[in-house]
């Protein structure tokens, strides 16, 4: 059974803030140790529930290094480095996915919520708002591998459980709103994430992988729409709907994926107005 791990840290065990997500910011180091843990955590599950390869994707930010490499557990491998943005290299060799530090979509009361950037107000894809975890499970799901554990806070468990009936969670906090948690110590949920993920590991040939089939429609609301829209509608399949949303035809999960990673590179552009 191989392991194929994506990795946030927004969803972590106590990080509840923005100060705890930057580099450089007051907390970031106490929030990589936090998230370290959970990992931990999820791979000693996954051990325990029969894994013999986990490879985990340190996805947090563009070229963050979130997990400390020293405090982790060997029986992992690392992919990191810049860009790194959910998957790299994903390949339909693993037979399951996990979803560590996950966060909820943007607009909902989750803590830290959003996708990729505070620049995308909302996307949808054939009409329903969807989230990192979604699209990160459905590029698992294209390759037939089932996204089988989900750890965060209630909000992001619920919204997967909405698309992957049968996945299992850890919730390691509860939120109150996008910056505020009832949070769990890490000594509850250090047993609460391995528990799941072993259950996880021993359930996933059960799961069904999600996935998006077909053509998919995808809409970007953006919140600086004038300049981002303008400039995003130069791409070819690319059209707005207003000043405000942009729509794009993918054909796969994969093509999903490309287009909001391609949207993300375009609101971030030097070159774009800032006020």
């Amino acid at each position: 059974m191989r392991v194929v791990m994506s990795v946030d840290i927004e969803g972590a065990t106590g990080v509840v803030s923005n100060k705890e997500t930057s580099e450089g910011a007051f907390d970031y180091e106490r929030a990589r140790r936090y998230l370290t843990h959970d990992v931990n955590a999820a791979i000693e599950g996954a051990v325990e529930g029969g894994a013999t390869r986990i490879v985990l994707h340190d996805t947090h930010g563009l070229n963050y290094r979130s997990i400390l490499l020293e405090e982790l557990n060997p029986a992992a491998e690392v992919v990191r480095g810049t860009p790194i943005l959910f998957f790299e290299d994903l390949r339909p060799e693993f037979d399951a996915c996990f979803l560590v530090g996950a966060h909820s979509s943007p607009g909902t009361p989750g803590v830290l919520s959003h996708l990729y950037t505070s620049a995308f107000r909302e996307v949808r894809v054939n009409g329903v708002p969807v989230g990192e975890g979604q699209v990160t499970a459905a590029m698992a799901g294209q390759l037939g591998i089932p996204t089988v554990l989900v750890t965060g806070d209630d909000v992001v468990a619920r919204e997967m459980r909405s698309v992957i009936p049968d996945i299992e969670v850890a919730e390691v906090k509860r939120a109150i709103h996008r910056y505020a948690a009832a949070c769990l110590p890490l000594e509850k949920t250090g047993p609460l994430i391995r528990a799941a993920a072993k259950r996880a590991v021993q359930k996933a040939r059960q799961v069904q992988p999600f996935t998006y089939r077909g053509p998919a429609d995808v809409e970007l609301d953006l919140h600086n729409p004038y300049y981002d829209a303008a400039i995003a509608r130069l791409v070819p399949g690319v059209s707005a709907k207003g000043w405000a949303t942009l729509h794009y035809r993918a054909s796969d999960a994969m093509d999903v994926y490309r287009f909001l990673t391609l949207g993300l590179y375009l609101v971030n552009s030097p070159l774009l107005p800032n006020w």
